[in-house]
């Protein structure tokens, strides 16, 4: 058992909303404000390579590591090089979590199914609509296919949150609660809508925030002011909104 003086004290952040509310320019933040901290970029969709070159690319973030990572086992390969690598004050940086598990669910389709995930949604959603007697089970026909999933999910996701030393920050995007959602426990942190991904994200993050930018009346050209509302951070009082214009979330958290 350890005592309080050797709890190891991190972040983990969770940041989700709509394309081009600041997310990426965010996390990019977070390495320009840790100039001695390793920063790991892991990136599942090649979002990240456009704005880290508009923001000024190799010479202005130095230290940063970037792994563009097409596939599930891209991701895989890219964690452990960063589990590995990071020490006590580094970042993990974790693009588009709602990507990171359709990786994995592609992953999985491919090597069971010989298939990717939604094709063979698909497969079963006909067969059952023709009459054919079809388990499904989520996504997928077969008992256990989302317990293995979940279970690939976590060589990253867990490990990352539950063993790593350093800090994560990670972004989503955004898709409403429906119905069956709204009641359950892990989703009354949310506000109607939630992070795309696995739906225990968030549960592994400490602190996690909606972006939104409303557009500035009369503004030419059109010029917006960036928000965070934070759902959720533990130790501190939730319900704030911040002003993120031109600072990104950390700038403006660091601050309130």
């Amino acid at each position: 058992m350890r005592g309080l003086s050797q709890l190891l004290i991190r972040e983990r952040l969770l940041l989700f909303g709509e394309e081009g509310t600041g997310k990426t320019y965010s996390l990019l933040g977070i390495a320009l404000a840790h100039p001695q901290s390793l920063c790991y970029i892991i990136d599942p969709d090649a979002g990240v390579a456009k704005v880290l070159e508009e923001l000024g690319g190799a010479k202005q973030f130095p230290n940063v590591e970037y792994a563009m990572c097409p596939g599930w086992p891209e991701i895989y390969k890219a964690f452990n090089e960063a589990h590995a690598m990071l020490k006590k004050g580094d970042w993990l940086f974790m693009e588009h979590l709602g990507r990171v598990w359709e990786k994995a669910q592609d992953f999985y389709s491919v090597l069971i199914y010989k298939t990717m995930a939604p094709e063979h949604l698909l497969t079963l959603k006909q067969a059952k609509a023709e009459g054919e007697k079809v388990a499904l089970l989520g996504s997928f026909g077969e008992e256990g296919d989302w317990r293995t999933i979940r279970s690939l999910h976590s060589t990253v996701v867990d490990r990352a949150a539950l063993e790593g030393i350093y800090n994560i920050a990670a972004t989503s995007a955004i898709r409403p609660l429906n119905p069956k959602e709204v009641g359950q426990q892990w989703a009354m942190v949310y506000e109607g809508a939630k992070p795309e991904g696995e739906k225990h994200n968030g549960y592994r993050a400490d602190t996690i925030a909606q972006l939104t930018r409303k557009p500035i009346p009369g503004s030419k050209p059109p010029a917006y002011t960036y928000l965070a509302k934070i759902l959720k951070d533990k130790g501190r009082k939730v319900g704030a909104e911040l002003d993120t214009t031109d600072r990104g979330f950390w700038g403006a958290y660091k601050e309130e």
